[in-house]
C-alpha cells in the first residue's frame, strides 16, 4: 500500500511538472520574442543565465542582457519537462529542455539551431527560473 501511495504521489508530481513546464516554455518564448520588456518576471535575484559561455546573474542583469539582443523569433522542435527530486524527496524543481531554431533581426537574418535548458523552482504557487543555459548547436 505504501508503494502504491508513493507511485501515486510521483505520478501527480510528474503531471504537475509536465503542466508547469509546458505552460512555462510557451509563456517564456512568447515573452522573449514579443514582450521582452517583461522577461524579468521569470527570474529571481538568485537566477543565473549561461548564454553561449557568458554568465549573467540576477533578474536585473539578465533582463538587461536579453533587452540588448536583437528582436528574435524562436521555433521549438522538441521540449521535455521532468521533475527533479530535491533533498527532501519533494519534487518542487523541474528541468525543461528545449531544442529549436532561432533567428535574430539583422543583416544575415539566418536561422540557427539552439538548445536551452531551464531549471525551474516552485516557491509557493510561483515557478521561477533558477538556471537558464543556452547554446547554439549548429555544426559547421
Amino acid at each position: 500500500m505504501v508503494e502504491s501511495n508513493h507511485v501515486m504521489h510521483f505520478n501527480a508530481k510528474l503531471s504537475e511538472s509536465s503542466e508547469a513546464g509546458e505552460t512555462f516554455y510557451k509563456l517564456f518564448y512568447e515573452h522573449l520574442d514579443k514582450k521582452r520588456n517583461l522577461i524579468s518576471h521569470f527570474y529571481s535575484d538568485n537566477s543565473v543565465v549561461l548564454w553561449n559561455g557568458n554568465v549573467y546573474t540576477g533578474s536585473s542583469e539578465i533582463t538587461s542582457f536579453y533587452l540588448a539582443l536583437p528582436s528574435s523569433e524562436h521555433v521549438l522542435l522538441s521540449v521535455d519537462c521532468q521533475p527533479v527530486p530535491d533533498i527532501s524527496g519533494e519534487h518542487s524543481t523541474v528541468i525543461v529542455i528545449c531544442e529549436g531554431e532561432v533567428t535574430y533581426e539583422g543583416p544575415s537574418n539566418s536561422w540557427e539551431m539552439f538548445s536551452q535548458h531551464f531549471i525551474l523552482k516552485k516557491t509557493g504557487e510561483v515557478w521561477k527560473i533558477t538556471n537558464d543555459t543556452f547554446r547554439f548547436t549548429n555544426f559547421s
